[in-house]
């Protein structure tokens, strides 16, 4: 599903010079998609752009539209938690990248703060299974 849905996302996703980079990341991306499957998007959009919550209602919309769908999920990269943006950028497929430099760098940076606290989310992850297991 996700070769036929990555030319479309790129159409509309592209046509927005705000987003320099976007991933098709989830279920769709990894081939496993079921009858009640969303399409999960992430896009990182121009550092200089102040209005996220409105530029994330817009692209929202346009997909929701283009898509006759419902039921996307869409995440905005620059404001995404860190073990989030390490699961897009590691499992993920690109849609489209207009600034290869700063995919790299955003991808670099999620990398190194992510094994920097790999530590500390193992041992969250271990007491919250000693919780559920336990209690």
């Amino acid at each position: 599903m996700y070769r036929n849905l990555i030319p479309k996302l790129k159409s509309i996703l592209s046509r927005d010079a705000d987003i320099l980079f976007a991933y098709l990341f989830g279920s769709a991306a990894e081939d496993r998609e079921h009858s009640e499957s969303d399409i999960d998007v992430a896009v990182y959009l121009n550092p200089e752009q102040w209005n996220i919550l409105k530029k994330d209602k817009q692209i929202l919309g346009e997909l929701a539209l283009c898509l006759h769908r419902d039921d996307v999920n869409l995440h905005i990269l620059n404001v995404t938690p860190l073990l989030l943006q390490f699961e897009i950028i590691s499992q993920g497929k690109i849609i489209f990248c207009r600034d290869e430099q700063t995919r790299v760098d955003f991808e670099t940076d999620v990398l190194y703060r992510y094994f920097d606290m790999k530590p500390f989310f193992d041992e969250q992850r271990e007491l919250t299974m000693q919780a559920i297991r336990y209690n």
